[in-house]
Formats: structure tokens, sequence, C-alpha cells
């Protein structure tokens, strides 16, 4: 199965890119008066970055469907399998079927992106 990415999240990204730049704001004055929550924060202006998350739903989860696209790519040569439970994707991989020597794990994002209009969907197409 490779999974693709279908739909057009024009409208989230510059929703992201607005979130992005008020955290930022926050994590500066957070800084300035020696809040500690300046980690959690930097954590928070990761998640919304648009060129490194590209939210995509499955199963009623929202994953990071940029990070699992280019994790597959770099499977060329190895087996997988992609298994939605609960509320995380992983994918299991290895040289030969069913002996997964590696797995990622990506876990549901809903929280970060609720009001978010337009997610896209991850479809899985048979290769």
């Amino acid at each position: 199965m490779e999974p693709r990415i279908v739909g057009n999240f024009t409208e989230g990204k510059e929703m992201m890119k607005k979130k992005r730049e008020e955290l930022r704001k926050e994590l500066n004055q957070a800084e300035k008066k020696g809040v500690v929550k300046a980690k959690s924060l930097k954590r928070l202006i990761a998640i919304y970055s648009v060129s490194a998350t590209l939210p995509a739903e499955i199963d009623g989860i929202i994953v990071n469907g940029l990070a699992l696209t280019r994790f597959i790519k770099k499977l060329k040569g190895f087996r997988y399998e992609i298994i939605v439970e609960g509320d995380c994707l992983t994918v299991n991989y290895g040289k030969t079927r069913r002996e997964w020597t590696g797995k990622l794990v990506l876990y549901d994002m809903s929280s970060y992106f609720e009001g978010y209009p337009d997610i896209p969907k991850l479809v899985m197409d048979r290769v």
C-alpha cells in the first residue's frame, strides 16, 4: 500500500502560518519574562511549520502526512505495513515480510488542528 494525500489544504496552511506567528510572539514574551513554558512553545511552533507538517486524516485520526510519505519513500527495498489502531498510525518495516526490524509511530494530532476546514485525506493505494 502506497500512501497518498488527497485534497487541497490552502486555507489550512494560512491558518497554520497565523498560529505559528502567534506562538512565536508568545514565545518571545515568555523568554523576555523568563517563563518556564518556553520549551513547550517551541514544540508547538514546530507542529505548525508548513514545510514540516501536512496534516492528513485517516480512519478518524489526523497524522503528519508529509512525514509519513517522506518516510515511506526512504523504505525502498524494504517491505512495510501500515496499521491504524486507536490514536496512532504505525508503520512496521523490514527486509522480509512479518519479520519487522523497525517501526514508525505517528500519533493523532487532531487536538492541534481543531477548526481547520480543509484537512486532506490520506489514501492507501495498492501497489
